[in-house]
């Protein structure tokens, strides 16, 4: 199957690849139960709008505005919250929530809420983020299925010589099986020019190809599978940097 597909710039970006490596910036100063940077009593988050066919979202953690008008592929930065925190998405169009969800975040770490699937069966996933950088040389890469008109997937890294269409058939995926709504295990490979193909599982038909990107010496990043805007093919990947305020 020979789909289209291409890598989303995320919400408040910085492109830094040779095609489109979101690397999202950390929101300071939202409201006044949110704060900026690794200090303090919670974790911190950050939210994709991953709901094909939906308008635009808010989303707001206990009460707080965290984005308005939250386009669909797109991500906000990290914000710290509370340890316990209700996370509530809202069509920008209606003050009725969409979806809710409670967790318990642990202190200092980092996670991603995924607002996923069709508006009528939204739903809210969340998914523990690594803040520990890479080796020099090196980049940690996990893939997260948030696409729902796809099967599960296997994910190729392969590294980035200028052969766009190399074929498969003797490589080995470095991530399979993966599920709708999971996320794969960081894998360490090394940093620089790399392309990152995914195929629906056990098959070697490309649905998503990055061409080349550039992951940085000791980043980590996390590739999130997507349907297109109406639903469906061509899928994309979105693909945010998860390290970006370790030492802050």
């Amino acid at each position: 199957m020979n789909i289209a597909s291409k890598i989303r710039r995320p919400h408040s970006s910085v492109i830094s690849s040779v095609i489109s490596l979101a690397a999202i910036t950390a929101t300071c100063g939202l409201i006044s139960t949110l704060g900026c940077g690794s200090e303090g009593e919670g974790g911190s988050v950050r939210v994709i709008n991953a709901s094909p066919t939906s308008s635009s979202v808010d989303v707001k953690a206990n009460n707080g505005l965290i984005a308005g008008d939250l386009p669909y592929g797109q991500a906000t930065g990290y914000a710290e919250v509370n340890e316990g925190v209700t996370f509530e998405i809202f069509s920008s169009e209606d003050d009725s929530p969409l979806a809710r969800t409670k967790f318990t975040l642990a202190k200092s770490e980092a996670y991603t809420v995924v607002a996923g699937n069709f508006p009528g069966a939204l739903q809210l996933v969340n998914f523990s983020d690594t803040r520990t950088p890479a080796s020099q040389g090196q980049a940690n890469v996990r893939a997260l299925h948030a696409a729902p008109s796809a099967p599960p997937v296997d994910v190729y890294v392969t590294a980035g010589n200028g052969t766009a269409d190399s074929s498969l058939v003797e490589v080995t995926p470095a991530l399979s099986g993966i599920s709708l709504f999971t996320a794969s295990r960081y894998l360490t490979i090394p940093s620089g020019l790399v392309q990152i193909r995914v195929t629906p599982s056990g098959s070697k038909s490309v649905v998503i190809d990055t061409g080349v990107v550039n992951l940085s010496s000791t980043g980590a990043y996390t590739l999130i599978a997507l349907d297109s805007k109406n639903g469906g093919a061509p899928f994309s990947l979105t693909l945010l940097e998860d390290t970006l305020y370790i030492n802050d």
